[in-house]
């Protein structure tokens, strides 16, 4: 529907004192046994149908070895010692192509995005998810499966296989039930597929459970076409990037829009309910939708004079329940007596009507779009009992305005029209509203128009913002019944499974009918049954991650490096605050693997912070589903691996977490957002450094630096002039201190590790290991390519890299030498991490501002000093803390602190306080108290800058110095407006203080970001300890947690 009636810095100083063997099989459980049903019940939550969706890098491509060759089951690159089988999946070595037999290959099409080749009866990629092109799938479509993986089972969270099953391996023996008292009990990791066996049973006769918040989108994206419209379409696919809905309704599409739609990223995950060229309409209403499609139809509106009709889709949600999604462009206002935009229309009512009868039958219906409802004029919208409008059910008393020329002023100039014209009518019999919100009310930065008014007799040109639409869209989230919570308390059931199965059958949606065989499980009077996601309302994001080695080639050198998805750096993660990710990682090295996020704080939720003391690795050719949790954070992190050294082999990637919508940033959105990973790298293989770190040696000087996996001028960011864009920078190196600028550009600093700073400007920044900083960029020098610098600092020799920063209408490529940036100097280095200072008015990741928290006004009650050393313990070099060089345990430490294994730690095994004594091997943990204020300072004594992270935590840095620190050093604390973060460092012979709330209950890692010292010993384990047994201070241990060491056998929790 459309109104519109017109439309640097100085030379730094030296350093002087300031006054500041085998597979494991895919298992086998009866879908009849009592306890794997159960346990599917128990497990629900967790193992769900896991579909990446964000936006997939492209992806490297490396010329190999001839000698080499490629598995076409699972991709693994085979060396030429392999002749017979691959030695990820067995499967037998190919023989030379023939012409003879390419008549009798199984058709394959290939993936756009990583040339994977997959069987024509595959809709989407099997390795990377992407959809396939139509032309691939339609011109087989009279051929027969004869692929060998024909019946595999699907579930995802199952017990790992192959890419591709292969057959030609002996599997082991089903793993039997352990009986346990009243119930029976699966053994580790079998217990993930006899749970999706049981859901499968519980739901219907496919194994997949999609059980996840579904999210539904309407948007009229506005037929003008003559007010910039691919940027309005560019921002438009920018907000569906961000919130990624399940299924969208749009409304006011024209071909030219559709064309553009056709070749963006998003477009490929989703299925169109219209047809290239099948309307010759205008415009036009379309759904488009990521869940499986049963069918999509069209009702036209036999009263209708402008051609509209109502779009439906009939969708499958998961197991046995279908959602309807129906949308509509009720008719519009028209010219007619007594004014020229009379809102009422006597069809549109009729259409409304019409639209809900003909929708009624269905159990499970959304019906939203551009409605042009007027509830004074048209009255109340007629819909019959137990359909509700989405939007006075939620947000009751809020205005829901959608069309408003007051707030969207690109509509400024047009006649005042504030009306609720788009909405969501739903009748949900399976399902439940969670939330609705407005998007698209940001105008697009840097982006005017300009319109002329009339003003009294004169014509005013008025310079107007853009906004995607003249339309606001919505989102609506909606959960199954099922998949909210369900809970079976002994006050309502009776103590038995017939209770129990009839309580199910009296309380569960309708297509939901379990077994009775799924209860068999016996209650006592203390004990409730729970089945409930604690973060349902919450929006979900889904991640498969397949990590395989593979040849990269970083400094021009081939090298084995570990890539996910086959990407290397990984994909990128992409969140808004409390965010739910859920990521199933599978493991197909030779070694144990974990995954760690440096950053995310893991409430309440230490199980899932991916380092060794907390969970155990993932072993080789298995998977593991990691449950996190974007809570209350913003801003710049990544992840990286964190066991075997595995960090100098890649597997990092960059995370971003954006604020949630309706919550003030103290800076317009820009125009693109760039992730920058960059760091030393060695081009020695990760094992080989290993085995030098456990010979009792150290590491020598990187070779080189890299930026985003790239080495000198490999990668390119590019922009347009005149436009800001946001770079988010992460030291993911292994050794090195790097600084950060970009030739004749200035940075804004903006953020730093989640927290809004004051904006200062700066020609280079410092950024030390493991540290992420967030800067704004704008494009406002002579159109050519520019250097991008980062260059090691500290070091000697100083190392540096570049890649290009490249304006859009440049002709002229990077030439002459490189700026320069500082090198040795400490003091410069040191003023500058003092002058970042917090926003104190700028909200964080809540409405509220940053500076309401006063961490300066609160008592400390202790104070923990904490001194790095280089001792040598039995002629071998180590690294500690406090005299403690920390080793690793044959058990994770959060596990044997919840089974109460002894003999795995002993708590306090490292003082508060620096030992001048002999330095000694121990497996440190530190006690500390929930609630507690405390004060950490980090001495350090020796010539190199060290980088010091808390897991789980984000802290005050009030205060850094050169020499010793006393008492006397708080006078020069900063208690007013330092910046809290998570990673922070010490610059030779100084000091830096924190203050830390310890309001996180967990074991966490304190740990150097320097890999070899944190690999040799310079860590330890802060527990931080309640008696409260309640969810509410620490969530309960996962019941997928993989069990090792002496926790192997044990179990995690019963139903």
């Amino acid at each position: 529907m459309s109104f519109d009636d017109g439309v640097g810095s100085s030379k730094p100083p030296k350093w002087q004192k300031s006054s500041e063997s085998s597979m494991f099989p895919t298992i086998e459980s009866s879908s009849s046994s009592s306890s794997s049903s159960l346990r599917s019940l128990n497990s629900i939550g967790f193992f769900l149908h896991h579909r990446t969706v964000e936006n997939r890098p492209t992806f490297l491509s490396f010329s190999l070895s001839m000698s080499s060759w490629s598995c076409k089951k699972c991709t693994f690159l085979n060396p030429s010692s392999q002749k017979a089988a691959c030695k990820i999946c067995l499967s037998p070595s190919s023989p030379p192509p023939s012409s003879s037999s390419s008549s009798s290959t199984t058709p394959k099409w290939s993936c756009k995005a990583c040339t994977f080749l997959n069987s024509f009866t595959n809709s989407e990629c099997e390795l990377c998810g992407t959809r396939a092109p139509a032309l691939s799938l339609s011109s087989f479509k009279d051929l027969i499966d004869v692929s060998e993986d024909a019946n595999a089972d699907s579930s995802v969270g199952s017990v790992f296989f192959p890419l591709q099953p292969c057959k030609k391996r002996k599997m082991d023996d089903p793993v039997p039930l352990e009986s346990h008292g009243d119930f029976a009990e699966l053994s580790a990791f079998q217990g993930t597929k006899a749970s999706m066996n049981a859901v499968a049973e519980m739901g219907g006769s496919s194994s997949r459970a999609n059980l996840k918040p579904v999210k539904i989108m309407t948007y009229n994206v506005w037929f003008r076409e003559d007010l910039e419209l691919r940027n309005r379409m560019r921002a438009l696919g920018q907000l569906i990037q961000r919130h990624s809905p399940d299924v969208i309704c749009f409304q006011e599409v024209t071909p030219a829009i559709y064309d553009i739609f056709q070749i963006t990223n998003w477009w490929k995950v989703y299925r169109c309910s219209v047809i290239k060229d099948s309307h010759s309409r205008g415009y036009f209403c379309m759904l488009l939708s990521k869940l499986p499609v049963k069918s999509f139809s069209c009702q036209p509106f036999p009263n209708s004079i402008m051609g509209r009709e109502l779009c439906i889709g009939n969708l499958e949600v998961q197991n046995g329940i279908s959602l309807t999604v129906a949308t509509s462009h009720l008719e519009s206002p028209c010219p007619a007596p007594p004014k020229w935009n009379q809102m009422y229309s006597k069809e549109r009512v009729v259409q409304a009507k019409q639209a809900v009868d003909f929708l009624k039958e269905t159990p499970n219906v959304i019906f939203g779009g551009d409605m042009n409802w007027d509830d004074k004029l048209d009255g109340q919208f007629p819909f019959p009992d137990g359909w509700i409008d989405a939007w006075e059910e939620l947000r009751p008393g809020e205005n829901g305005w959608t069309y408003d020329t007051k707030s969207n002023k690109m509509l400024s100039g047009n006649r005042t029209l504030q009306k609720r014209l788009d909405r969501f009518i739903c009748k949900l019999q399976d399902f439940k509203v969670n939330s609705i919100e407005m998007i698209g009310t940001d105008s697009i930065p840097g982006l005017t128009y300009t319109k002329e008014k009339k003003v009294g007799k004169e014509m005013k040109t008025l310079e107007l913002p853009v906004l995607p639409s003249d339309h606001y869209g919505l989102l609506l989230t909606i959960s199954s019944l099922f998949y909210i919570t369900l809970t079976i308390c002994t006050s309502v059931l009776e103590r038995t499974t017939v209770g129990a199965f009839q309580y199910l059958k009296n309380h569960h949606p309708p297509h939901f009918t379990p077994s009775p065989t799924a209860l068999n499980y016996k209650t006592d009077n203390s004990q409730c049954l729970l089945v409930n996601e604690a973060n349902a309302d919450n929006p979900y994001r889904f991640f498969t991650w397949k990590v395989t080695y593979g040849n990269i080639y970083p400094l021009g050198v081939r090298q084995q490096g570990i890539l996910i998805n086959g990407q290397f750096p990984g994909p990128q993660i992409d969140a808004v605050t409390n965010d739910n990710l859920i990521i199933n990682v599978y493991n197909y090295l030779k070694e144990p693997f974990l995954i760690s996020w440096n950053g995310l704080q893991q409430r309440r939720n230490s199980w899932q912070d991916g380092v060794y003391g907390t969970t155990c690795a993932i072993p080789p050719m298995r998977n593991f589903t990691y449950t996190l949790q974007a809570k209350d954070q913003i801003g710049s992190y990544f992840y990286f691996p964190s066991t075997a050294f595995h960090k100098a082999a890649g597997a990092f990637g960059g995370i971003r977490i954006w604020s949630r919508p309706g919550i003030p940033v103290p800076f317009p959105s820009p125009a693109g957002d760039f992730t920058v990973l960059a760091g030393d790298w060695y081009k020695t293989n990760h094992y080989i450094l290993r085995r030098v770190l456990d010979s009792g040696k150290n590491l020598p000087s990187p070779d080189g630096l890299l930026i985003n996996g790239r080495g000198w001028n490999g990668y390119t960011f590019n922009v347009d002039p005149g436009k800001t864009y946001r770079f988010r920078i992460s030291n993911v190196g292994i050794s090195a201190s790097i600084n950060f600028r970009i030739q004749g550009h200035l940075m804004k600093l903006v953020e730093v590790e989640g927290s809004h700073t004051l904006q200062n400007t700066y020609s280079s920044l410092d950024i030390h290991l493991g540290q992420s900083y967030s800067v704004l960029v704008t494009a406002n020098q002579p159109p050519k390519d520019y250097y991008v610098v980062v260059s090691s600092r500290f070091t000697s020799p100083i190392l540096t890299t570049t890649a290009v920063l490249h304006y859009s209408n440049s002709w002229q490529k990077v030439s002459g030498p490189v700026p320069g940036g500082p090198t040795t100097e400490i003091a410069w280095s040191l003023q500058q991490a003092r002058s970042i200072r917090w926003n104190l008015t700028a909200s964080g990741p809540r409405p509220n501002p940053q500076g309401s928290y006063h961490y300066g006004l609160i008592k400390t009650s202790r104070t923990i000093v904490l001194a790095n050393s280089a001792p040598v313990i039995n002629g071998k070099q180590r690294f500690a803390v406090n005299g403690v060089s920390f080793v690793q345990a044959d058990t994770p430490l959060k596990l044997a602190d919840y089974f109460k294994i002894p003999g795995v730690f002993n708590l306090n095994s490292i003082p508060t306080n620096p030992t001048w004594g002999n330095a000694y091997l121990q497996t440190s943990v530190m006690g500390s108290n929930f609630r507690e204020y405390i004060e950490i300072v980090f001495q350090n004594w020796e010539n190199t800058v060290q980088s010091w992270h808390i897991s789980g935590y984000s802290f005050f840095v009030v205060g850094m110095d050169g020499g010793q620190w006393t008492p006397a050093s708080r006078g020069r604390y900063n208690l007013r407006d330092t910046v809290a973060r998570c990673t922070t460092q010490v610059y030779p012979k100084a000091w830096t203080a924190i203050y830390m709330a310890l309001d996180n209950v967990g074991m966490w890692n304190v740990r150097s970001e320097s890999w070899a010292r944190q690999y040799l010993g310079q860590q330890f384990y802060l527990r931080v300890y309640t008696s409260s047994t309640s969810f509410r201070d620490e969530l309960p241990i996962p019941r997928n947690a993989l069990l090792c060491g002496r926790a192997s056998g044990r179990h995690t929790r019963p139903l």
